[in-house]
């Protein structure tokens, strides 16, 4: 196991982190600290309004990185 220490690497973790999430809220699961979708657009990472878009979007953010 290796430690991520470069914050590129970090950023990219997070992201991964916040993808997961939003799959298994989109499978009806939800996160104690709020919905990820809500998360995701207070943050500006997402413009969509359905997490199904959403997750498009973050999966093509995440493939440009």
């Amino acid at each position: 196991m290796s430690a991520l220490t470069d914050p590129y690497d970090i950023e990219t973790y997070r992201l991964k982190t916040l993808r997961a999430a939003l799959k298994l809220e989109l499978m009806g699961l939800s996160h104690s600290g709020g919905s990820i979708l809500s998360r995701l657009k207070r943050e500006g990472l997402v413009t969509s309004r359905t997490k199904r878009g959403a997750l498009v979007e973050l999966e093509a953010l995440i493939a440009s990185r």
